[in-house]
């Protein structure tokens, strides 16, 4: 029996809508350096088959792998994290029929902020 190929991928932000105005939040870390606030999440049309996420992230976070189901309130499996580099991030994506999908992504956080530089509030503490 042939598995069915899913569209869906993974996409990062460190841009947030607070009260509708794009908002990147960040602080100083261990060794002085920035971390960001960043968001992973789930995109694609198929995302409505999407039963549960397990992101594996950098092999340096404490809790390098991560569980996150699909609900009403997080349809797009979104995981936010502070961090202060890029990395690739995989995710093994299980489907409501029971099949799984690997996808990998490199981050691209740092293009978007360029990118959108002058129309976001910047917060830091």
């Amino acid at each position: 029996m042939m598995q069915r190929s899913y569209d869906i991928s993974i996409n990062d932000s460190a841009i947030f809508m607070e009260r509708n105005v794009p908002t990147v939040r960040s602080r100083k870390g261990w060794n002085d350096k920035t971390l960001y606030k960043v968001r992973f999440f789930l995109e694609g049309r198929d995302l409505f088959f999407v039963e549960s996420v397990v992101y594996h992230l950098h092999p340096s976070f404490r809790e390098a792998l991560r569980l996150v189901t699909r609900t009403a309130t997080n349809q797009e499996c979104d995981l936010v994290n502070w961090l202060w580099g890029l990395f690739t991030v995989t995710a093994v994506v299980t489907m409501s029929d029971g099949n799984t999908m690997v996808i990998e992504h490199k981050m691209h956080f740092d293009k978007e902020l360029k990118e959108r530089e002058k129309d976001i509030n910047y917060i830091k503490r």
